[in-house]
This record gives C-alpha cells, structure tokens and sequence, in this order.
C-alpha cells in the first residue's frame, strides 16, 4: 500500500523507536491519570480508535493486566513485521 510505504519513507515509521518511544509515554501518562483517580487498572476493558501501525497501547495494558482492549481502526496498517519491531523495542 502506498501510504504504508509512505509513512516508512516520510511520516510517523520513519523514525520507529522515537515513534515507540512516544506511544509508551502515552502508556505511561493515561497509568498516572488512572493512579491520580485511584482507578485500578486490573480487569478494566478499554477501546481503542485509531489502532495505526504499531499496537502498543493494547500490549502495554495486557502487561498491567487489564482484561482486555478492543482495537478499531477505518484502515487496517497493523502487520507482522511491524508488531515484532515493537516487541523487540519494548
């Protein structure tokens, strides 16, 4: 797909672990929201919207144990080699 290659050559991909590095801190601000609001994150189920390139988000919250996160996106980006480059970053 063209935009795949694009976002690779020009856009978010291009710089991978900064893009990695971005989406855990995300992670980290939405745990600090949760802990300021003495919500605990154990067995919550959380929605996505915009899923993207790289599912971070959905593999972080299964490592605090959150019971599950539903993904949707219009287009669907996520592939194989992607999902290990962000396994392997994190």
């Amino acid at each position: 797909m063209v935009n795949d290659w694009l976002q690779t050559a020009l856009g978010a991909n291009r710089d991978f672990s900064g893009t990695l590095a971005d989406k855990v801190q995300d992670w980290e601000v939405f745990l600090s929201h949760t802990d300021r609001m003495s919500v605990p994150v154990q067995g919550l189920r959380l929605m996505e919207v915009g899923t993207g390139w790289c599912h971070t988000l959905p593999v972080c919250v299964s490592l605090v144990g959150m019971e599950s996160i539903a993904t949707y996106d219009l287009n669907r980006h996520l592939n194989q080699e992607i999902s290990f480059r962000m396994l392997r970053g994190l």
